[in-house]
């Protein structure tokens, strides 16, 4: 099991992971009230990736992410 922080989420992560994509349960708070879900990413390259993450009974969400590298 891993971790993770987004925002003021703060959750275990349960995860099932291919070459090219992984999906994971989650469960924790936000805040200190009691979420939990599902969600999924896939690679879209060496740098960058897309994914969901959907609460249970709740929002969801797509996202975009890249690697980020600070200026020399």
């Amino acid at each position: 099991m891993s971790g993770a922080s987004f925002g003021a989420v703060v959750a275990s992560l349960n995860c099932a992971s291919s070459q090219t994509d992984v999906g994971f349960e989650f469960h924790g708070s936000d805040e200190g009230t009691e979420v939990w879900g599902e969600g999924w990413v896939e690679v879209d390259g060496p740098d960058a990736v897309h994914g969901e993450i959907a609460y249970h009974d709740g929002d969801k969400t797509a996202f975009k992410a890249r690697r980020w590298s600070p200026s020399s």
